[in-house]
């Protein structure tokens, strides 16, 4: 038995649902998928005890990515507030969130303000 028609498409080899394909699609959730999982990383990651560990540059990584995913943490300050309050330059922490933009594919609403200067890594999808 081959594995092919004889136009050369592959003959189905398992069950697929494809009612389920037309079916409505689930209702979008309030908060964006894995804020969940974020929020606990940050909570340990943002620990007094694993910033005195990892140092400085640690916490303002931790920082920038929570802002860039968990904006709400941050109680709606900008980014160049909690660079100052952090003590390093609104430009330092801008590369900071950036990184994490493009590692974790998330974007803040600020972050969005600025689309056409935002640049996505090969091969991440466009949003």
């Amino acid at each position: 038995m081959s594995l092919y028609f004889e136009n050369g498409n592959p003959v189905p080899t398992a069950e697929f649902d494809y009612d389920a394909l037309d079916a409505a699609p689930p209702e979008p959730s309030s908060t964006p998928a894995g804020t969940e999982t974020l929020e606990a990383v940050l909570r340990i990651l943002a620990t007094p005890a694993a910033i005195q560990y990892f140092g400085q540059t640690h916490a303002r990584k931790v920082i920038a990515l929570g802002w860039v995913g968990c904006p709400q943490r941050y109680e709606g300050k900008s980014l160049a507030e909690l660079a100052r309050e952090t003590g390093v330059t609104p430009q330092a922490m801008s590369r900071y969130s950036a990184l994490a933009s493009r590692l974790f594919g998330l974007r803040n609403r600020s972050q969005r303000a600025h689309g056409g200067r935002w640049k996505r890594r090969a091969g991440q999808p466009a949003r």
